[in-house]
Order: C-alpha cells, then structure tokens, then sequence
C-alpha cells in the first residue's frame, strides 16, 4: 500500500502544472456538487470528517514518515524560494512552492464542506487548522531532520 501511495504521489508531482490545474477544477465542480445534492445528510458529515482524516495521514507519510533521517535543509527566509527564482535560479523551486499549495488543495474543500453554512467561521477554522498542520510538518522536519524544513512552505 505504501509503494501505491508514493507512486501515486510522484504521478501527481509530475504532472504538468495547467493539467493538475484541470484536475483540481473539476474535482471542485463535482465535490460541489455532491456537497449541494446530499446537503444535510448525517452520512456526508461523516464521510468528510474520513476523507480529511485520511487526507491528513497520507500528507504525513508523503512529508515525514516515509523520509530517512539524513538529508536535511533548513531555510527560515521568507520568500527565499521566490528571491531565487526570480534572480535567475533553479525554475523547479517554483513548481515545488506550487505543489505545496496544491497539497492543501483537498483539505480546503474538504473544510468547506465541513463548515457549510458558517462562512466567517468555517474560513478562519480551515485557515488555522490547516496553518497549525503545515507548521507542525515544517517543525517535525527541523527537529527530526527530515528532507526540507522551510518557512515558504
């Protein structure tokens, strides 16, 4: 299961940017839609809480649990990938920002459906929870020197 995982994971990291752009509009327009036509049910509650649960585990394998201690960077610059990228350095650096952001992608929908009906609240909750996840990742990379501890991310 593990191997599926991370090769799943590289499949996805691969991708060119405009079809993983595709991929994540149309996911959005059915998770909408399946979040309008079951509104209210007990069950869809249920099945969103799972997803975010299993979303949030394979997010920690992929970032710290399959990663060997050993290779390890640390960067508390802020826009420091941005700053290199725009003085003429490594292009991948910005692919991988941008893969940072598409990491979180379903665990901001998944929110969304959770907090349907609370707008004010339900952003702050995504945002804070979601903030004190990918802190808790960067922080369990630095003291644990797994792969790449970086502040942009």
């Amino acid at each position: 299961m593990a191997v599926i995982i991370k090769q799943l994971v590289l499949y996805i990291y691969c991708l060119p940017v405009i079809q993983l752009m595709i991929c994540g509009v149309l996911a959005a327009i059915v998770f909408c839609h399946l979040c309008r036509v079951y509104v209210g049910r007990r069950w869809m509650r249920i099945c969103l809480v799972t997803v975010l649960v299993l979303w949030f585990g394979v997010v920690l394998w992929t970032t710290l649990l399959s990663r060997d201690s050993g290779r390890f960077e640390a960067n508390w610059v802020p826009l420091r990938t941005y700053w290199i990228v725009l003085c003429g350095g490594e292009r991948e650096l910005l692919r991988s920002a941008f893969m940072n952001v598409a990491l979180f992608y379903p665990a901001g929908m998944v929110c969304a459906g959770l907090f349907r009906g609370h707008f004010g609240v339900g952003i702050w909750c995504t945002m804070v929870l979601l903030a004190l996840f990918s802190l808790s990742i960067e922080l369990s990379q630095y003291y644990w020197h797994l792969g790449n501890c970086e502040i942009d991310d």
